[in-house]
């Protein structure tokens, strides 16, 4: 293989990183990880926030936990709702005064049951759920996720909404491995066979 193909072959993968982006690696059993979970917030800032909550449980090796209820803090709710099964929605307070310190709150009606046939409305390990929509005038910030496992062992767990707008390192990795894809072929295209 020539020193080109390596080269090609180094780019496409620095592509393909881009695209896929960096995996989170999986905690030790029995450990609940804020990376397992993640809650990707969908909107547009400029015209106030109304979108969606798309919810990631990525704890299969960890315990296997289910997400029963969520709150996401923000500054200045408006309304929220959900087509999540046996789901509700509600407004509410993040923590103490509710003076700038709102949130959004979404919860199975069962609560933390680990009865099987509640468990099943749960955002179960490997499970992703987008139906929780709400309406603010900001961005969300910290999300407060409720867990639950089958034995009935309950605890939470602190996160930050993550924005729906690609990473600016990733961008950068994708676009420099297509460059130099793009780069590589058109170099060969001009090659004149010797």
């Amino acid at each position: 293989m020539g020193r080109s193909s390596y080269r090609m072959l180094l780019l496409a993968g620095a592509a393909a990183i881009g695209v896929c982006g960096l995996g989170s690696s999986a905690s030790a059993v029995l450990v609940v990880n804020s990376s397992d979970f993640q809650v990707v917030e969908s909107c547009v800032a400029a015209n106030g926030c109304s979108g969606d909550f798309t919810v990631i449980n990525n704890s299969g090796e960890d315990g296997s936990w289910y997400i029963y209820a969520f709150a996401v803090g923000n500054l200045n709710v408006f309304s929220d709702g959900t087509t999540q099964p046996n789901w509700t929605a509600s407004l509410g307070c993040f923590s103490g005064s509710c003076t700038g310190n709102d949130d959004f709150n979404y919860a199975n009606t069962a609560g933390a049951s680990h009865v099987a046939g509640d468990l099943a409305n749960d955002v179960g390990p490997g499970q992703t759920s987008n139906l929780f929509t709400f309406n603010s005038e900001f961005p969300a910030s910290p999300v407060d996720l409720r867990l639950v496992n089958v034995d009935g062992t309950t605890t939470s767990v602190e996160i930050t909404a993550q924005d729906s707008i690609p990473e600016p390192a990733s961008l950068a990795v994708l676009g420099t491995g297509l460059l130099g894809l793009f780069r590589a072929r058109r170099r060969r295209r001009t090659r004149v066979p010797g």
